[in-house]
């Protein structure tokens, strides 16, 4: 009894210590970073189209982190809000470009520049209100030397 333990106990050493590759994978893990200082261009802030007053809200949101799989990409995440005022649209769906500037710490160069098309559809909404906030997530990804370097984020209306 006491031999077939001890032949266990050492099989099963033997086995564990052997470069056996494990057949569970490793965790993706979401590892966050500090974000770069972000602004709104005052010139993109607000526009009106279509006879609606669309505005980006104050309170947006960008999260910066990178998948551990990945350690050489930094994802933005970037979660905002259009507001939508006087709304009397000359058709029920309206079209507007929401565009991302990344740039050096001293605005000197553009490191990156994204434009994302968005669409408000008004026939879905139910609510007759003057105010209509509508929410949109989009994310910027780029090499993690560039963030390191130092970037500030500029967003806006076109």
């Amino acid at each position: 009894m006491f031999k077939t333990f001890i032949l266990t106990f050492l099989s099963i050493f033997i086995i564990s210590s052997c470069s056996i590759k494990n057949p569970f994978p490793k965790k993706n893990e979401l590892i966050y970073l500090d974000c770069p200082k972000s602004l709104i261009l005052l010139a993109g802030s607000k526009k009106i189209q279509d006879n609606v007053i669309i505005g980006i809200n104050k309170n947006y949101k960008i999260d910066c982190f990178y998948y551990s799989n990945e350690p050489n990409t930094v994802i933005f995440e970037i979660n905002y809000i259009i507001d939508t005022n006087n709304v009397l649209p000359d058709s029920d769906i309206l079209l507007f470009d929401f565009w991302v500037f990344l740039t050096n710490k001293k605005e000197n160069i553009k490191v990156n520049e994204q434009m994302f098309q968005k669409v408000i559809d008004f026939g879905s909404i139910e609510d007759e209100s003057e105010d209509i906030k509508f929410s949109f997530l989009d994310q910027i990804i780029i090499d993690k030397q560039k963030y390191e370097d130092g970037l500030k984020i500029f967003i806006s209306l076109n």
